[in-house]
């Protein structure tokens, strides 16, 4: 099974469960977390380049957040509220262990930035540090008080 169909089975659970929040009267929040700028084999495939470029990179970064917004337009229909941060894919557990300061945030050896530097992120500028990690995803939650919260996480590891 190939992370897309992983990413379908965990979307498809989260949409279900979202259409019964929507329906007994509750909203629906999703944070997409990372950009999905990091995975070779796609940016390889799509690019045609067996060394695919920074700026490479930065545009499949940048389709998939624009990507995220519309399927979350459509399958939503409306009722779904999205924050997309923006953070490089890999940069999360870096972020968080190795690179917590802002003033030493991670950079991306794909993207070669060590910001966020996507149009369709609201964090777009900000350093890929834990602490502004941390600040953001703890303002969605102050914000939003939410009663349920479902964490999915796709890796790019492929399965046969």
């Amino acid at each position: 099974m190939k992370t897309h169909a992983l990413s379908l089975l965990g979307t498809t659970r989260l949409l279900s469960r979202s259409e019964r929040v929507i329906e007994n009267g509750g909203s629906v929040r999703t944070v997409v977390v990372t950009s999905g700028d990091t995975y070779v084999d796609a940016v390889i495939l799509e690019t045609r380049k067996r060394h695919p470029s920074h700026s490479d990179y930065l545009d499949f970064g940048e389709k998939r957040l624009e990507e995220s917004r519309r399927a979350a337009q459509i399958l939503g229909n409306g009722f779904v509220h999205q924050d997309l941060l923006g953070f490089s894919d890999g940069s999360i557990y870096s972020s968080l262990v190795s690179h917590w300061r802002r003033n030493n945030p991670m950079r991306s050896d794909f993207t070669g930035f060590n910001h966020v530097p996507y149009r369709e992120a609201e964090d777009r500028g900000y350093a890929q540090d834990g602490q502004d990690l941390l600040k953001e995803l703890v303002a969605i939650m102050l914000e939003t008080k939410p009663t349920l919260v479902w964490w999915l996480v796709v890796d790019h590891v492929l399965f046969d």
